[in-house]
């Protein structure tokens, strides 16, 4: 088993129905993830509660690394990646400006291969697991 020792945030509650936001996440300072062999999520503990096993291998994350869920981006447009930031105004001059320039360059289908690898590239650095582009 794996087990990734660190600072560990995990939603557990929708915050929106709490009275108290305190009730709809765990935080743990010195936490551990215990993974499995195939790769699940088996337990999430705080560290002092864990029992070291024969065979685990400990990655221990430090306190400047902090274990959360994957994120999931609902709404994303690859061909604006290389566009994120830029000035807009009111929406039809953002669009004009940038959006329609950057995207008309998608038609070469070299360009934008090499924005799609680095997109996915750039994705899991932010934490984004999954997206619907």
């Amino acid at each position: 088993m794996k087990l990734y020792r660190g600072r560990i945030f995990s939603p557990v509650a929708d915050p929106f129905g709490a009275e108290r936001i305190e009730t709809t996440y765990r935080y743990l300072d010195d936490g551990c993830l215990s993974v499995g062999d195939d790769g699940r999520i088996v337990a999430l503990n705080d560290w002092s509660a864990v029992q070291l096993s024969e065979g685990d291998e400990v990655i221990d994350l430090g306190r400047t690394s902090l274990i959360t869920p994957g994120l999931i981006d609902t709404h994303l447009h690859a061909p604006q990646l290389e566009m994120i930031g830029s000035y807009g105004g009111d929406l039809l001059e953002w669009l004009n400006r940038y959006t329609f320039p950057t995207e008309a360059k998608f038609a070469d289908s070299d360009h934008a291969r090499q924005i799609a690898r680095e997109l996915f590239e750039e994705l899991p650095r932010s934490g984004t697991t999954s997206a619907l582009i």
